[in-house]
């Protein structure tokens, strides 16, 4: 049993390798599209993966334009099961539930294509943000400064498809 598990962990952490070092020669959908399945091998090679990333030196915003610059997804299904195996990775004082995490991080992305999206006519304001992040998740208790911080971050910088 011990040997199994060794042997499944170290499988992900070598796939997860492959595919860190490798990642300029492959394609950034179909990466995403594996990193995305339901099942227990994509997402436990996407939590090696990121883990190889070093996201928690990053601010929420910073770590998931990192994510999402090394591979793509675009249904909300499969952001849904990469956010969540971010939120067991990432960790940040400001947001120590995993399930504030998960919302939060979500939000974000929601965030991002409100304001970058050309399909969005009406982009959100920092108002209509504050307003919104209460109403997503009446539990997630930021400061407004940091909620600021991030709005002007994901305004001015959007996340790159590069």
């Amino acid at each position: 049993m011990l040997r199994k598990l060794y042997s499944e962990e170290h499988r992900d952490s070598s796939i997860a390798a492959f595919f860190r070092k490798n990642e300029k020669s492959l394609n950034r959908e179909r990466l995403g599209e594996f990193f995305a399945r339901n099942n227990s091998e994509s997402q436990n090679v996407l939590l090696k993966f990121l883990e190889l990333l070093n996201l928690n030196s990053l601010e929420v915003d910073d770590a998931l334009r990192e994510v999402f610059y090394h591979f793509s997804v675009s249904e909300s299904q499969q952001i849904f099961r990469i956010i969540e195996v971010f939120s067991k990775v990432y960790s940040t004082p400001k947001l120590s539930n995993p399930d504030d995490l998960f919302a939060f991080a979500y939000f974000i992305l929601m965030l991002q294509t409100e304001l970058h999206s050309p399909a969005i006519e009406k982009r959100m304001s920092l108002e209509d943000m504050l307003g919104r992040v209460n109403s997503f998740n009446p539990t997630l208790a930021i400061d407004k400064e940091y909620l600021s911080q991030i709005y002007y971050n994901i305004k001015t910088k959007p996340f790159s498809k590069s």
